[in-house]
């Protein structure tokens, strides 16, 4: 009960820096885009550094960002919250907590780092935390666990083939348009 003013504050953080990473990291290279175009027509300056002149792209991202944690979060919630070990009040402000720190020192850094990897590591070392205080073990589901760090390894490749498909796709458009 004394840690319901925190969670929410350390939830609001963790929000605030997830937006700072996430919807930059999307939002970024649409923003370049628009810049480089607006740069050939002569809107803009060419190299010019793309920021609160173009809103639209960051605004874009930010509802698709809601869009997707309102539709499709609940699992990773889920996940998260629940599975990796157990959480209480003042667990689960530590992991928000160490997430927001590590989170918000990689963006100061300009550093694009998961967010969902610096969740799960705070969650686990919030059950590492409980085992080193005598409260007894981890409780670490390391099956859980596991399932998480096999999709992270795969993740990157995955996408890159996937994005080398689509680019092929679209320079294959490209080429019989002209």
């Amino acid at each position: 009960e004394h840690f319901g003013p925190l969670l929410i504050l350390s939830a609001l953080s963790v929000a605030f820096v997830h937006g700072a990473q996430d919807v930059s990291n999307a939002a970024g290279p649409l923003m370049q885009i628009v810049a480089t175009v607006d740069a050939a027509n002569g809107k803009t300056a060419a190299g010019k550094a793309v920021g609160a002149e173009l809103p639209w792209p960051l605004l874009l991202g930010v509802s698709a960002f809601v869009l997707g944690d309102l539709t499709l979060g609940s699992k990773v919630i889920v996940t998260v919250g629940s599975k990796i070990t157990d959480m209480t009040p003042s667990r689960a402000f530590a992991a928000q907590m160490g997430t927001v720190v590590a989170l918000t020192s990689a963006t100061l850094l300009a550093l694009p780092v998961s967010t969902s990897e610096c969740i799960v590591g705070s969650v686990i070392g919030v059950g590492l935390g409980k085992k080193f205080t005598g409260e007894g073990d981890a409780g670490l589901n390391i099956k859980v666990l596991r399932k998480i760090w096999a999709a992270w390894l795969l993740t990157i490749p995955y996408a890159a083939c996937i994005a080398a498909a689509f680019y092929h796709f679209v320079e294959l458009i490209c080429r019989l348009s002209n």
